[in-house]
């Protein structure tokens, strides 16, 4: 996976990315088209020459602004000529789609680019799955934006069935992206510690941003990790924008690195128009063909199966016969989770960091549970309750080794602990029990609204000692 640091065409953030050594940088041409002189500008004299550059049309930008379709066209024209000129210096560049014209437009303007390899063709959600699976089959590149969650698990399966290299654009929160599942990641957030006082750290193999209003806390506890990393921590303090910028750089660096995992395999199949490397189809080869999550051919009524997320056995149990005396014995079918399950290696979130990993495999774990009775039940509660401690623990070393200053998880983590521990304890807890509040007046006797007026009497006048000792037994 290749991290694109954008703003790059900003010649202060340009000299920022070049002087971190940053690899990859994202040029948005929507903004850098204003920075222009009349004459010829080209990429190869700004930028050095081991530094790969992602090339954006900046269409989400012009979408906004309400353009006519000849002052769409003309910014089109402006960008064609410019990638013409640059193109020997672009690792990748984006199609123009601005989601105003319609996607017929898009469509038509894409023909331009047939036999480009650096082109990458954008799909947007709101276009639909069948589009999507024609650009998959068309294009070795895909770019797309920030999408659902729903959406995402189907372009996992399909990415990971046709290798085709996914993109992902503009991306906030490019630590949420599922590992190994794109080639190129596009992001701006990390010029928002700088411009907005927001804070990233690189903590424990694990990329933490926080919001402005807690900046002064959080870099005053890791005050000591600036340190370590090689960066003036005080200046950092001090909100010193170069410095927090550099930091910054290196956290998503660090990020990068561990989002690498394996490297992608690059569209190069033979038999499907596409050898040697070459990113350009045949026409005459036959389509490669496509397997897309969630989609199944519809089945015939005789074909109808359970779904596979439970086992049913059948459970023969004695009750009273109904239609007279003596007992029958009555079978039925009981529902229990399957330990097989779906997961596919080739689909798992897990992909990048699981030890059993195999391309092409089902999954080799199975989780075999069971909560049929009363120990069972405590079995699973009590290994949930450890789980949580090992959590806690874990937090208690870590706000240890960053100085101790207190951590707001580890406590959030402490207080759900105990909630756990409480509801295991009523679970347990089998006692009956009975609890009498009683309160009367002074012109009403307790042993009246007891046992009523005539008993209260009777115990007054046979044992005064005993009539005192059922009020004591009653109350307590």
């Amino acid at each position: 996976m290749e991290l694109y640091f954008a703003g790059a065409e900003v010649p202060t953030w340009r000299k920022l990315l070049t002087e971190e050594h940053v690899p990859h940088v994202a040029v948005n041409f929507l903004h850098l088209r204003p920075r222009l002189p009349q004459g010829r500008w080209l990429l190869a004299d700004h930028f050095p020459d081991e530094q790969k550059i992602f090339l954006i049309s900046g269409s989400a930008g012009t979408s906004k602004k309400e353009w006519t379709l000849a002052q769409h066209e003309e910014f089109f024209e402006a960008y064609f000529d410019f990638i013409r000129a640059n193109l020997d210096r672009l690792a990748y560049f984006t199609e123009y789609d601005p989601l105003d014209l319609g996607l017929e437009w898009v469509l038509r303007q894409r023909q331009i680019w047939d036999g480009q390899d650096k082109v990458v063709p954008v799909w947007h959600e709101e276009w639909g799955a069948p589009l999507l699976r024609s650009m998959v089959e068309a294009h070795p590149n895909l770019g797309v934006p920030p999408i659902s969650q729903r959406t995402q698990n189907v372009l996992s399966g399909l990415v990971r069935r046709t290798r085709i290299n996914l993109h992902g654009l503009s991306f906030s929160h490019p630590y949420d992206a599922p590992g190994g599942l794109y080639r190129t990641i596009v992001s701006s957030s990390w010029i928002s510690p700088t411009r907005w006082g927001e804070t990233v750290i690189w903590d424990q193999n694990r990329l933490r941003r926080y919001p402005s209003d807690e900046k002064i806390r959080v870099r005053t506890r890791h005050r000591q990790h600036f340190i370590q990393a090689g960066f003036d921590a005080e200046k950092i303090l001090d909100d010193n924008s170069r410095e927090i910028a550099r930091y910054t750089v290196w956290a998503w660096r660090q990020m990068e690195a561990a989002m690498a995992g394996r490297e992608p395999i690059r569209l190069t199949r033979k038999g499907a128009g596409l050898t040697n490397g070459s990113t350009k189809r045949d026409p005459d080869s036959a389509p490669v063909p496509v397997d897309v999550v969630g989609h199944t051919p519809a089945l015939l009524h005789e074909n109808v199966r359970p779904i596979p997320v439970f086992d049913f056995h059948p459970v023969t149990s004695t009750i009273q016969n109904p239609d007279g005396p003596g007992t029958v014995e009555v079978t039925s079918r009981v529902a229990t989770m399957t330990t097989a399950g779906l997961r596919k290696c080739d689909s798992c979130s897990l992909a990048v960091v699981c030890p059993l990993f195999e391309p092409g495999a089902d999954c080799r774990y199975s989780i075999p549970v069971e909560i049929r009775n009363r120990d069972q039940l405590l079995g699973v509660l009590h290994s949930l309750l450890e789980m949580q401690a090992q959590r806690v623990a874990f937090g208690f070393m870590s706000e240890q080794l960053q100085g101790g200053y207190p951590d707001a998880n580890l406590s959030a983590e402490l207080d759900r602990m105990m909630r756990m521990t409480q509801s295991v304890k009523d679970i347990q807890d089998n006692r009956d029990f009975l609890k009498v509040t009683v309160e009367g007046r002074a012109q009403a006797g307790v042993l009246s609204r007891l046992f009523g007026a005539e008993r209260a009497e009777t115990l007054r006048r046979v044992d005064p000692d005993r009539a005192e000792d059922a009020v004591r037994r009653t109350m307590g």
